[in-house]
């Protein structure tokens, strides 16, 4: 019906009313073309759609008629038709379930006629539509024909296709490393806005291409003038997702994104914040001002994802040196999830909870009890992992209300809460062995990919050959091969030790090399120079890794002391071929070495390292914060006359483990009187670099306590933990530190770490002590079963203000310093009448205690000084008074049955809840 066509073009170009008319007498006439016409003339009248439109009644029967000619047959609605319809569709916000069901099911069986264009819209389409059945599958097809097409693409059908599939979720990485090579060639033709959406195509997919986002920052930057607001939180965000804080080039965008008008929609907001906390740095304070007034102005319209999004936003940022007010639209997002959390999933529960703690909004209490509730419903307790549960004991802990000064203990919690917490504990058990098989499944699957592809199945057999790192599945193969091989692993691993440098071949240099990319551009840089050394000139090189941990920038580490040759790849896993140059290596370990200068507190002092540690092998701000808590601790009770263990133990014997280049224990040394030093970690490297460091120190070469440790016991234990073994996540190290650490401890001994928020390191403690039971080690020194439940049960946290980082603190209490409180709390215990006055004037008596174990001062005596006065009691039995020393509110009053003068502390029965206010005279407390 080529005639209703030329109608139907006629009348749009009148306007969108005339055009509308049409439809409305004639809809029912159309055929696929006129369908496809008349949504395609509509979308560029109406971008993104609108109200009225939805509405009207032509538009109505045109989504009627849409969805009956997508169920024809190829003939008559061919693949342009369909891809036409989708992407008209798409651009008018057509929500209905039927239209995005019969695109799918009509572009499913056309899909090999849809041309470029027709790929690239479609794509882009089902990204807009609702989600019906059969989206996803149609999509990672169409990802797999993109693969011939990608040299056709125009720089925007590019963009389109591989937006879309990240917006889905389809990661195919054949596409994303074909679809890099295609555009780096032509990214002076992409725009703006292609520029941002290619950046956050790699970053919604994860994986990270180096050389491609630098080329995108380049580009991007020679045409900041020509970015909407919409672009530059595109790139901003992609930066953010890879935590890539490069802050000239955001400063510059921050700065441009300031001077315009911010686009309609929430989710630009959105982006803008939740990147600002990620990255917990503030490019642009006028952008962000501007960001917090529009978000707080539409804060009603946020639903349950955005509220918690922009909410853990507020918590990261809120604790900035920034001239900002965050205080109003934290208490909107606060009243947001108050009003939708009973429809918040596992994730948004867990880390809502966390937020809610760190801000602290009026009635912040009450909305955590709400979210712990929440979280304890089968349907979302089923859905929960490690990163929640640690984030909902972080807010229970805060929200309990067992504060001495900064420390956060457990406190004695209902059943239903213990029950809750042994769900949590089950989960992170589950979790943890999980974690370990996924974690060793990521570091094996490059070693499987490339002993499978023998990238030296050329070479004539009985060469030499040095291999960097595991050698598993590399080293037989190689050896089946008929080749000699030397392994050189600069980590120690189980029983297999590690050095900090290869050794030389016994006659010659190696004929070949084989590396195992170490998830560190610098360690790799560090390694690639050490292997060189041992090569000679033309010898093979293989690098075998994994995309997501970065083994894509070795094609630019490599330039100089070896050419590229080839690329294998194999899903996520890279094999890279490339042979040695002539070009002369950094050949000597001491030549790494590097002196800097580091302070503790103390006054600047020399610091060796070397490179690919953790915080370049100086002080991180995580450990400055563990160093810091420990100094606050013992000022605090230095100033309250108090004692502390570790300060009479003149010696202190200290184990760092994990130890680094040795900043822990240098900073306990500063603190303390340090005896006996043990540094302990994995990297050979470190550990050279810590022997100068701390000259006096013992040095354990080991990745755990799977070692010949010393017989003598240590008085601290302090360690700030790894929890990734290489790119990926590994709570193995945590827990067994967590587990054996304790066996460790001399009575009165402790244990200090320090780890994020998100690390489940209350619930390992509690899964450690399972497991120590289970394995009968609690059990070893007779009574000193009781001192380790007690030093299990009894962790505390010292959260950072903003709830970034938590330092943990264990106490292995001496059965002597036990023995000698328990005879200091009976001689202060403090028996006192209640007579509660009844209506018809009987009374009823109680006895009460005053129990001090909370204070651990040194003379409890002089902190019972209560007056003549009005004081409270709350239901938690937290005694208070106006009169009374600072320290008193450290006591807890209990009804007690034990007969005065009986000099023992009887169990507390439930204490009358109608007692709230009341007077002492002369002992005796009378309820008014």
């Amino acid at each position: 019906m080529a005639w209703l066509n030329s109608e139907i073009t006629w009348a749009a170009n009148e306007g969108s009313e005339a055009l509308l008319e049409i439809i409305g007498q004639k809809a029912e006439r159309f055929n696929a073309i006129n369908v496809a016409t008349a949504l395609h003339r509509l979308a560029r009248c109406h971008r993104d759609g609108n109200k009225e439109l939805a509405e009207n009644e032509a538009f109505k029967s045109l989504v009627e008629k849409t969805s009956s000619v997508l169920r024809l047959s190829a003939m008559q609605c061919d693949a342009k038709a369909v891809s036409t319809i989708a992407h008209a569709a798409a651009g008018l916000g057509i929500r209905d379930v039927s239209v995005a069901a019969g695109v799918v099911a009509a572009a499913s069986e056309r899909l090999q006629d849809f041309d470029r264009q027709g790929v690239a819209n479609l794509a882009w389409a089902l990204a807009k539509m609702p989600k019906v059945k059969g989206r996803l599958k149609l999509a990672k097809e169409l990802a797999s024909r993109s693969h011939g097409l990608l040299s056709d693409f125009s720089p925007q059908e590019l963009c389109n296709v591989l937006w879309a599939l990240g917006k889905l979720g389809v990661r195919d990485n054949k596409l994303m490393s074909l679809a890099s090579d295609t555009a780096r060639g032509k990214l002076d033709a992409f725009t703006p806005q292609g520029l941002s959406m290619l950046a956050a195509s790699y970053a919604r997919v994860g994986i990270f291409n180096e050389s491609l986002l630098e080329e995108i920052r380049s580009k991007a930057e020679a045409q900041l003038v020509k970015l909407n607001s919409r672009d530059a939180a595109q790139l901003v965000w992609s930066h953010a997702k890879f935590k890539l804080c490069n802050e000239s080039f955001l400063e510059k965008i921050c700065e441009h994104a300031a001077k315009l008008p911010l686009a309609e929609g929430n989710e630009l907001l959105v982006s803008f914040l939740w990147s600002f906390g990620t990255l917990r740095w503030v490019p642009n304070p006028k952008l962000l001002k501007a960001l917090v007034t529009q978000a707080t102005a539409k804060a009603g319209s946020f639903g349950a994802h955005r509220s918690v999004r922009l909410l853990t936003a507020l918590a990261k940022l809120a604790f900035l040196e920034q001239a900002v007010e965050l205080g109003e639209l934290t208490e909107a997002l606060a009243a947001n999830v108050q009003l939708l959390y009973p429809r918040m999933g596992a994730q948004e529960v867990g880390i809502s909870a966390w937020a809610l703690a760190t801000l602290k909004p009026k009635g912040w209490r009450k909305m955590v009890r709400c979210l712990l509730r929440r979280a304890a419903e089968d349907e979302v307790l089923d859905d929960l992992n490690w990163w929640s549960a640690a984030h909902l004991e972080y807010a229970a802990r805060v929200a309990s209300k067992r504060k001495f000064g900064s420390l956060y203990l457990p406190r004695q919690e209902p059943e239903d809460r213990k029950e809750f917490l042994s769900s949590l504990t089950a989960l992170c058990a589950e979790e943890v062995a999980q974690i370990r098989v996924d974690s060793k499944q990521f570091q094996e699957k490059p070693l499987k990919v490339a002993a499978e592809l023998q990238p030296w199945k050329d070479m004539e057999p009985g060469a030499s050959v040095l291999i960097f790192g595991a050698g598993r599945h590399i080293r037989p193969a190689l050896q089946m091969a008929g080749f000699e091989t030397t392994i050189w692993r600069r980590f120690a691993s189980g029983s297999c030790g590690a050095k900090e440098w290869p050794e030389a071949a016994e006659k010659e240099r190696f004929k070949a090399a084989a590396m195992r990319y170490p998830d560190s551009s610098e360690s790799f840089e560090f390694a690639l120079h050490a292997v060189a050394t041992s090569l000679e000139e033309g010898a093979p090189l293989w690098v075998y890794g994994d995309v997501r941990e970065g083994v894509l920038s070795t094609t630019r580490s490599i330039r100089g002391l070896f050419s590229l040759s080839a690329i294998h790849e194999d899903g996520d896993c890279r094999v890279i071929s490339a042979i040695r140059t002539r070009r002369k290596a950094q050949d000597e370990f001491e030549s790494w070495l590097r002196i800097e200068s580091i302070d503790f507190g103390y006054g600047f002092q020399d610091w060796w390292s070397v490179p690919g540690l953790f915080a370049a092998g100086k002080v991180d701000v995580m450990s400055q914060y563990l160093l810091d808590t420990m100094l606050h601790v013992r000022d605090k009770i230095a100033a309250s006359d108090g004692t502390w263990p570790l300060l009479d133990c003149k010696p202190c014997h200290v184990m760092d483990f994990a130890s680094g280049t040795g900043v822990l224990a240098a900073g306990a040394s500063k603190l303390l009187e340090v005896g006996r030093c043990l540094l302990l970690d994995a990297d050979a490297c470190a550990l050279q670099a810590a022997g100068r460091n701390l000259p006096e120190a013992s040095r354990i070469l080991a990745d755990g306590f799977r070692c010949d440790l010393p017989e003598e016991k240590f008085h601290l234990i302090i360690s700030n933990p790894p929890v990734h073994n290489g790119h990926a996540d590994d709570l193995s190290l945590l827990l067994e530190l967590l587990r054996e650490g304790p066996l460790l401890l001399e009575p009165g001994g402790e244990m200090w770490l320090v780890t994020q928020e998100h690390i489940p390191t209350g619930r390992l403690f509690q899964l450690a002590l399972q497991e120590n039971a289970r394995l009968g080690k609690l059990e070893r020194g007779g009574s000193r079963l009781m001192d380790l439940r007690s030093l299990y049960e009894n962790v505390g946290m010292y959260p950072t203000s903003d709830g970034r980082f938590i330092v943990w603190r264990a106490c292995l209490e001496s059965r002597k310093r036990k023995s000698e409180q328990t005879q200091e709390r009976v001689d202060v215990v403090h028996l006192m009448k209640i007579a509660r006055m009844a209506e018809g004037g009987s009374t009823s008596e109680y006895e009460l205690w005053v129990d001090f174990r909370m204070q651990r001062l040194q003379k409890p005596q002089s902190t019972w000084a209560v007056g003549c006065g009005k004081v409270s009691v709350s239901p938690a039995g937290a005694l208070q008074s106006p009169k009374a020393p600072a320290r008193v509110h450290c006591c807890r009053i209990r009804h007690c049955v034990a007969e005065p003068g009986e000099g023992r502390i009887a169990e507390p029965s439930p204490f009358p809840q109608e007692i709230r206010n009341w007077q002492m005279r002369s002992g005796v407390v009378t309820v008014t």
